[in-house]
């Protein structure tokens, strides 16, 4: 099955579906809601498989800087609280904001 999985890896190109995430909305227990990524099982299962994702990711958390809001151990909430204050800081100051979602 993993000799299977890896010769489209080397020789062919992905399907769509495997780059389709599903954004779904769940609630919270303490009310409001949160978003969390879905993405097709076979994606997942063949990524898990590799090294190089684990290698990469271990790469980037011993370089991240400050400014890096995302990563391994590093909580969203406090991401967006950051960004949420900044935001109103430049409302305050009269400076424009400009929102860019990747």
């Amino acid at each position: 099955m993993a000799e299977g999985m890896e010769m489209p890896l080397k020789k062919l190109a992905q399907p769509i579906q495997n780059l389709i995430n599903l954004q779904a909305i769940l609630g919270k227990p303490t009310g409001g809601t949160r978003t969390v990524c879905k993405t097709p099982m076979l994606y997942r299962m063949t990524l898990r498989g590799r090294g190089e994702v684990a290698e990469w990711e271990s790469i980037m958390s011993a370089v991240s800087e400050d400014f890096d809001m995302s990563g391994k151990g590093k909580s969203a909430l406090v991401a967006s609280a950051y960004r949420g204050l900044q935001t109103e800081i430049y409302k305050y100051t009269e400076e424009q904001v400009i929102g860019f979602f990747s």
